[in-house]
């Protein structure tokens, strides 16, 4: 029988991976822009709420087993789509552009890839996954 946690002589014993709730994320985004959480949760659309909305989104999707309907329900309700959006536009904007370009971006061929943006994504990303 073989454990998938198991150790090998000499080694810590792993644990499973840790369970990320989608609260985490929006409270450790809520910190990193210095905003109180539940303005992700608002109907604002303000530059300095939406785009952590939307990196939140991003990272709900990206370390969760959500749905973009399961992670729009976490954020005041809205529309699955604003999760789809979010996750493509924060992709790209980070350099992941190997898909579609999002719609509402102009001449998103244009836009350069954000190393800021992406960097403080990873810090997020090892902040939750500790």
């Amino acid at each position: 029988m073989t454990d998938s946690h198991a150790s090998t002589a000499g080694e810590a014993p792993r644990l499973p991976p840790k369970r990320i709730k989608i609260w985490d994320i929006q409270k450790a985004v809520a910190r990193q822009y210095h905003l109180p959480p539940f303005d992700l949760l608002s109907q604002s659309r303000v530059a300095p709420i939406a785009l952590p909305r939307q990196v939140a989104m991003y990272l709900a999707r990206t370390l969760t087993r959500r749905s973009f309907q399961e992670i729009s329900g976490h954020f005041g309700g809205r529309e699955h789509a604003t999760a789809f959006h979010a996750v493509r536009k924060i992709g790209w904007l980070i350099g992941e552009r190997s898909g579609k370009p999002p719609r509402l971006l102009a001449n998103p061929h244009s836009v350069p890839v954000d190393h800021a943006l992406a960097e403080e994504i990873e810090v997020l990303k090892r902040q939750l996954q500790e």
